[in-house]
């Protein structure tokens, strides 16, 4: 008796989590507000740049994009960054 009362037990509280699972998966929906994963927000075209001196002149459409060129990349040393002048005392 007492074998088949655990057993009547462990069955009913198996098929009230496996329901309730199924309703939280059912009620669950994604966000449509923030899809940042899927796209690039945040780049060279969206993002745009002023100076300090346009904000305090309040000068309309001064905004550029973003520059992507590396200039000058190569020059790693002291030396090359200054156009290989170098002064030994």
């Amino acid at each position: 008796m007492r074998l088949a009362l655990w057993a009547g037990f462990i069955v009913l509280a198996a098929f009230s989590t496996a329901h309730a699972q199924n309703d939280a998966k059912k009620s669950r929906q994604r966000s449509q507000i923030v899809d940042d994963s899927s796209r690039n927000v945040y780049g060279p075209k969206t993002t745009l740049w002023t100076t300090e001196k346009n904000l305090f002149y309040n000068r309309k459409n001064s905004y550029v994009r973003l520059d992507t060129l590396i200039v000058n990349y190569h020059r790693c040393t002291y030396v090359q960054r200054f156009n290989n002048f170098d002064k030994d005392l």
